[in-house]
């Protein structure tokens, strides 16, 4: 995105590098962390547990990204749809 945004933009390349490029370093940096710290749980633990876990977590740091970054307002009922979530996904891998 950073490197079409910087071809597209004629006279305003400097914007772009100036508030595109931070953007792109730290969305980088962490999808690069994300996949090493999969690759390191995936290894560590057995899939039909560390899925559903890293699952949730993505889901729990979305949410609190949401809430204090972007600064959502959180109804009930999206609290309600991250617990119940949560809570399906942790039954579904529990084995009887």
């Amino acid at each position: 995105m950073f490197i079409i945004g910087y071809l597209t933009a004629k006279k305003d390349y400097i914007v772009i590098v100036k508030f595109g490029f931070p953007y792109a370093v730290v969305a980088g940096l962490s999808n690069g962390i994300t996949n090493f710290l999969g690759l390191i749980i995936a290894s560590m633990m057995d899939l039909s547990i560390s899925s559903p876990t890293s699952m949730i977590i993505k889901n729990v740091l979305t949410f609190i990204i949401a809430l204090l970054i972007f600064k959502e307002k959180m109804s009930y009922r999206k609290i309600a749809g991250l617990i119940v979530g949560m809570a399906a996904v942790l039954l579904i891998t529990l084995r009887f």
